[in-house]
């Protein structure tokens, strides 16, 4: 295996592989529990905010900053031309699907550098999103392989 480029590459691999776990609980964190009283009798103890309660509840501050930077990748990945595609490889070969890249390149009749391209790409903007690389450093890295604009809604900077 080789050295990666980045110091917090590894890092941020193992958010995006982490995120579908993150995701399900965070759900799970806002879904309302309820539970039917069998006995009939009122329950005592004081008024409860179930609803304030279920809102109020979030992952762990490092868990939210790692969901939230990869759920803003998929967002920003999305609104792409070929979106839909690239979303496919990284689900393929990071969440739970255990493709190589090569085999999903091969399930979604891309090349096989098309789909390594696509996976980087999708790495590249989580840390960027996660705060390590600067819109500058993010851009001069996916400009050399884009060939369509690119819109950092933030900096509001295109690349070609």
């Amino acid at each position: 295996m080789s050295k990666p480029r980045f110091n917090w590459w590894p890092f941020v691999l193992n958010i995006v592989r982490d995120y579908p776990a993150k995701r399900a609980a965070l759900k799970e964190l806002h879904e309302q529990k309820i539970t039917a009283s069998i006995n009939g009798m009122p329950r005592g103890g004081g008024a409860s905010r179930i609803i304030e309660n279920v809102a109020l509840r979030q992952l762990p501050r490092q868990e939210q900053k790692e969901h939230d930077a990869v759920h803003e990748a998929v967002r920003r990945t999305k609104i792409l031309p070929d979106g839909k595609l690239r979303l496919d490889v990284v689900k393929l070969t990071l969440w739970g699907y255990s493709y190589s890249i090569p085999g999903a390149a091969q399930a979604l009749n891309i090349s096989d550098r098309t789909a390594r391209r696509y996976r980087w790409q999708f790495i590249l903007l989580v840390g960027h999103t996660y705060g390590f690389l600067s819109a500058e450093e993010y851009y001069s890295h996916v400009s050399k392989d884009m060939g369509n604009k690119i819109t950092d809604s933030q900096s509001q900077k295109t690349v070609i």
